[in-house]
């Protein structure tokens, strides 16, 4: 079983420093937008869902947006890693971790822009995780 989380469609509960690290960011999605692929007797298959809680950790981490306003749902999401050949990501493969600089641009339905800027993250699912399958047409 495979997820990627996409960060269109994501939603955002909170943004908050970390509470074991100083310089680390914590962004909390209510629901992940996630694709699900799976092996099974018939072939590989693939499913559309979300995939909540999870917390994307953002270590000696700098924000810029309103932070107050940057929750619900986002309407478009860019990771960069501060590499000179570095491509835009419109998704990462769970679970994740990156040992480099980066920078995470999120655009949200209401307007707000939120940019962090970090050393390293990660993003590992916890037990309490739980995959709901989209019905959405």
């Amino acid at each position: 079983m495979v997820d990627t989380l996409f960060w269109h469609n994501s939603e955002v509960s909170g943004v908050m420093p970390c509470p074991t690290s100083r310089g680390c960011v914590q962004l909390v999605l209510s629901a992940g937008a996630v694709e699900r692929q799976q092996d099974d007797a018939s072939g590989r298959s693939t499913e559309s869902g979300f995939l909540a809680p999870l917390v994307l950790m953002f270590e000696q981490a700098q924000l810029t947006g309103p932070i107050g306003d940057c929750l619900g749902s986002m309407a478009h999401g860019e990771l960069r890693l501060r590499s000179e050949d570095a491509r835009a990501q419109s998704c990462v493969t769970l679970p994740w971790h990156c040992d480099q600089a980066l920078i995470l641009q999120l655009q949200f339905r209401n307007g707000s822009t939120l940019q962090i800027e970090a050393a390293s993250a990660r993003c590992v699912p916890t037990d309490d995780a739980r995959f709901r399958v989209s019905y959405a047409c």
